[in-house]
């Protein structure tokens, strides 16, 4: 199923084999702070006899593959809404929203 011509918002995380346009990371606080994975660092830990589990969850995108980091829920719901209702130019939804 091709999906090349479709906006596609994925929530959450997926390891980098699926290739974006743009990936952004969200923290809710008032700035970006570095994010360790403490959770998926864990499970790597658990799983790393089981091959087929460990792929699962190895070589995921974490914040410094970021675009752009998001902060406060309504501001990013309006970030995206604005990003996916223009021909998406960045620097300057950044600038908005930055502020």
């Amino acid at each position: 199923m091709a999906v090349e011509d479709e906006d596609i918002i994925l929530l959450g995380n997926t390891k980098k084999d699926f290739k974006f346009d743009v990936v952004f990371n969200f923290q809710d606080i008032d700035e970006a702070l570095p994010y360790k994975d403490t959770f998926a660092e864990k499970m790597r830990e658990k799983v790393k006899s089981e091959e087929l589990l460990l792929s699962k969850i190895g070589n995921l995108y974490a914040a410094e593959d970021s675009t752009f980091a998001l902060h406060n829920c309504r501001a990013t719901a309006d970030f995206l809404t604005a990003y996916l209702d223009s021909d998406p130019r960045l620097d300057k939804l950044k600038a908005e929203y930055e502020q």
